[in-house]
């Protein structure tokens, strides 16, 4: 039994050896994200990241396992060991591949995938022809790995099969538990009181690299099952709701049945507009339409995916779940939102998205918060095949001349809101247009493509009845590739632009509060003259009189970002408080520094926000004072 136990912890170091590898080679494609935090503390995530990869091992090696140190003289046959080979290569295959994907996934996600990498439809089978031809450098790699697994898989101690005698099985089970109880130790992680989750990579390294110590397998095993989430007890919940109370009710003289048109530009981050950051190359027209318009100066998204941004924008619903909202155990909660709101008031609402009916859940989601009717590619009227260039939908510029005279012919006053596509990956732009500019990221070129599609489109709606008394805004739904370091750090990767364009109203103003995608909501309601009260988890950029802040949820950690604190949260204290007027790179952890009255507000109105939020979802009382 000691040789079988010998060969069992040989092959699991030979498979911890090859998550190892997987964290190099995720490092040594990100490195342009992670070096900047010096040799160290990268050393660090990976000794730290021991910890999670073994947890992982145990899970991903159970059947191995078992079949390792079940009592039975069978276990030393040729055939036996031949078979445990195939299982030990193919399940620990799989785990490497999830890795990998992960390499170049990272950069668009922000974070190790989760289950939801396969709660997306057929999006991924789809596009998987295209991934492999983008990332095929990462199949070879797969291909080289998963061979060197199966030729220099551990052959072991060598073992003479022979039948045990009855004090052989006694000694045999004994050990067989022995191992049993050393591999549940493994898989939660040491002797602590709950198993280890993602979050609590946190404990152990700084928020950015808490992808770096994690790995794949161990994310998918932990958002297997999600259930919904205890409400943490900061608070009563009366105190609670006076911290953060969830409804809004803004003055107004008289409300204005202005239309609303939202326009979500797909992985359009901050970092790409000349308007916020001087290069004025792929965003033109966005740039001089700033120059008429209401620009929030510091917004950031509610997350790093478009599943998480539609919750955020049309119903001021944040991302702070392991599961996007759409997926989630509340998916059916009931919701109100922008779209339900301007109903009642007798607005035609309606959302548009040039994908596949059904991609990312968008048409289940504009059903459940009542937003209005869905147009996908089944409703599109044009000839898909002309217009259609990437495999996700319709291009931007045909698609937004197909909304423009969707708009004319219905009935106003109307809300829409407008997700594009073309900067989605892989970027894929008309022949047309490749001759704008590709810059250095490969996005570069779609965002220009994106930007002046949206130049056509204000062009054509100028010239037509509604415009002037319609009101646009315009938003990204998250960020994507970035290349300047601020737009890296935790904060800077959830930054886009926002701005309000009122054409009746063309003022140049910048309002330099924290805003957030949850704000968008409340802005336009108070902008129209809305004069009822409503839920939202985030605030009228036009209103002084409450407190400004943006709040994600990444990786187990809380992200609360105000004027120029950023401040990490774990749940149960604070890690870290960071100066971004100073510090612009995260670098300096102010926490025992920072004014203890200024933490301590931001640390109330965080757990308020929190509480609220997980005790309304788990309680379906978002509607509901």
């Amino acid at each position: 039994m000691l040789a079988h136990i010998r060969n069992l912890l040989s092959r699991l170091g030979y498979a911890l050896l090859f998550f190892a590898l997987a964290r190099l080679v995720f490092f040594l494609f990100n490195a342009g994200t992670y070096a900047r935090f010096g040799f160290f503390k990268v050393i660090g995530t990976f000794f730290y990241g021991l910890l999670f990869d073994v947890s992982a091992i145990a899970y991903v090696n159970l059947l191995f396992f078992l079949l390792c140190i079940i009592p039975v003289y069978q276990r030393a046959h040729g055939l036996y060991q031949m078979v445990l080979r195939v299982i030990f290569v193919v399940t620990n295959g799989v785990a490497l591949l999830l890795n990998l994907i992960d390499v170049e996934y990272i950069k668009f996600s922000g974070k190790r995938s989760g289950l939801e990498l396969l709660q997306t439809d057929n999006e991924i089978g789809n596009l998987l022809g295209q991934y492999i031809s983008d990332y095929w450098y990462l199949l070879l790699i797969f291909f080289a790995l998963v061979t060197a697994m199966w030729r220099f898989y551990p052959k072991g101690y060598a073992v003479t099969p022979q039948k045990y005698t009855v004090k052989q099985y006694v000694q045999q089970g004994g050990l067989f538990l022995l191992s049993a109880a050393c591999w549940v130790l493994a898989a939660r992680g040491g002797f602590y009181l709950k198993p280890i989750r993602p979050f609590d990579a946190g404990r152990f390294v700084q928020a950015e690299l808490i992808p770096l110590t994690l790995n794949t397998p161990f994310q998918f095993i932990s958002t297997v099952g999600n259930k919904p989430v205890p409400v943490p007890a900061y608070f009563d919940s009366n105190q609670s709701e006076k911290i953060y109370p969830v409804y809004r009710k803004y003055p107004s003289q008289a409300f204005q049945k202005k239309n609303v048109v939202i326009l979500i530009l797909e992985s359009f981050g901050k970092e790409y507009v000349g308007y916020c950051n001087g290069d004025s190359r792929f965003t033109p027209f966005l740039d001089s339409l700033s120059g008429y318009s209401t620009v929030f100066t510091n917004a950031y998204a509610s997350g790093k995916k478009s599943i998480e941004a539609l919750p955020a924008i049309l119903s001021a619903l944040p991302s702070l779940l392991e599961t996007p909202f759409i997926n989630s155990p509340y998916q059916s909660n009931a919701l109100t939102g922008i779209g339900k709101l301007l109903k009642q008031e007798g607005y035609t609402t309606a959302f548009y998205h040039g994908a596949k009916n059904g991609t990312m859940g968008f048409d289940g989601f504009v059903g459940v918060s009542s937003f209005g009717i869905y147009y996908g590619l089944n409703e599109y009227p044009g000839d898909v095949s002309k217009d259609k260039t990437g495999p996700w939908g319709i291009d931007d510029g045909p698609y937004l001349r197909y909304v423009n005279t969707q708009l004319t012919n219905t009935t106003e006053p109307f809300c829409a809101a407008v997700f594009t596509l073309s900067s989605h990956h892989p970027y894929a732009i008309p022949e047309a247009y490749r001759f704008l500019p590709r810059g250095t990221l490969d996005i570069h070129q779609s965002i220009a493509y994106t930007d002046a599609s949206l130049r056509e489109f204000f062009a054509q709606a100028s010239r037509l009845p509604w415009y002037k008394h319609t009101v646009f805004f315009i938003t990204a739904d998250h960020s994507a590739q970035n290349a300047q370091p601020f737009y890296q750090t935790m904060a800077g990767k959830f930054a886009v632009p926002a701005l309000l364009f009122d054409p009746s109203a063309p003022i140049q103003k910048k309002v330099a509060a924290t805003f957030s995608h949850c704000d968008i909501e409340p802005t336009l309601l108070q902008y129209l003259g809305y004069n009822h009260s409503f839920p939202a988890f985030g605030v009228s950029a036009l209103s002084d009189s409450v407190p400004h802040f943006a709040v994600q949820y990444e990786n187990g950690l809380y992200q609360y970002i105000s004027e120029n604190m950023v401040l990490h949260f774990d749940g149960s204290k604070i890690n870290a408080v960071y100066n971004m007027q100073t510090d612009s790179l995260l670098r300096n952890n102010l926490i025992s520094q920072w004014p203890a009255n200024e933490k301590l507000q931001a640390e109330q109105q965080l757990k308020a926000y929190i509480q609220n939020y997980y005790q309304r979802l788990n309680a379906n009382t978002l509607l509901k004072k």
